[in-house]
């Protein structure tokens, strides 16, 4: 460095440390936000799920004499209640949600 002869060759320690503080600080960041959409995601397929399984059991729900009626579906136990405009069904999520959706008969 004195004269010129010898070449500057990589990084300092502390450009490495402030790299990896700042992947760091990203990292815990963004994982609370990923994991908030993953239980999204989930939440979303439970109700698709729900949802689908309305739309099939409407008819046969419609024509039993039985007011409410237990489905095992992929991601838990769904309940569909018969009332007299509507039939709900109900569930309690993985994410500890509960969901509800109704169509009228």
């Amino acid at each position: 460095m004195l004269n010129g002869s010898l070449k500057d060759e990589g990084y300092i320690f502390a450009e490495v440390m402030l790299a990896v503080v700042l992947v760091a600080v990203m990292s815990m960041t963004l994982f609370p936000v990923y994991t908030h959409v993953q239980a999204e995601r989930l939440y979303v397929s439970e109700q698709r799920e729900a949802i689908h399984l309305l739309y099939s059991y409407t008819a046969a729900a419609a024509d039993s004499s039985k007011k409410v009626h237990a489905i095992d579906g992929e991601f838990n136990e769904y309940t569909v209640t018969v009332e007299p405009k509507y039939v709900c069904i109900k569930w309690e999520g993985a994410t500890e949600r509960e969901g509800q959706h109704c169509f009228p008969k």
